[in-house]
């Protein structure tokens, strides 16, 4: 099982997500547990007590954006792999240099995302294949 995290301040998008998931779990023979956030804060409060394989961001939230939480994370040193969920194709070149793993546009959620969770599910089992990686990758984000 494949546990992720998808956070969007629109809760009409997380619930168009979650349902892409579930056709993409069906495709990929893989299951997901999604957890849903409409915050940024939500999520990092779940991250004291939750390992996540991988995040499904927004970008452009009102408190705390992708690019913020991504910030923090990478400050940490937490490599969880991410991907961008939003509308904002402008700020592709910007995505990356949060060391994220893909960009999804939302108008293109459909066509996008299938390959984005390939990617994903090929990193986790990257990560995994190195003993190191692996323990450390089930353990709750430290927090300073």
């Amino acid at each position: 099982m494949i546990r992720i995290a998808i956070v969007d301040d629109e809760p009409v998008a997380i619930e168009t997500i979650a349902v892409t998931f579930k056709q993409i779990q069906n495709d990929l023979n893989v299951t997901f547990q999604i957890d849903k956030f409409t915050s940024g804060k939500e999520l990092l409060d779940a991250l004291h007590v939750t390992a996540y394989d991988a995040l499904f961001l927004d970008i452009d939230m009102p408190q705390d954006s992708g690019f913020a939480i991504s910030a923090f994370l990478r400050e940490n040193s937490n490599n969880i792999p991410i991907v961008y969920i939003t509308n904002r194709d402008d700020l592709t070149q910007q995505a990356f240099q949060y060391k994220v793993l893909g960009f999804v546009r939302k108008n293109h959620l459909t066509d996008e995302l299938p390959f984005a969770v390939e990617c994903v599910l090929q990193e986790i089992r990257k990560t995994a294949k190195s003993p190191v990686a692996a323990s450390a990758q089930n353990e709750p984000v430290p927090f300073y």
